[in-house]
């Protein structure tokens, strides 16, 4: 139970990262 309260943490986390990445690559390309 634990461990999977970890991976979805974990996958939270990886979602907002690449969130943020795609938009900094997006503001990248912009400019």
């Amino acid at each position: 139970m634990i461990v999977i309260h970890i991976l979805n943490s974990r996958h939270e986390l990886i979602k907002l990262i690449a969130r943020f990445l795609y938009g900094h690559t997006t503001t990248t390309y912009t400019l």
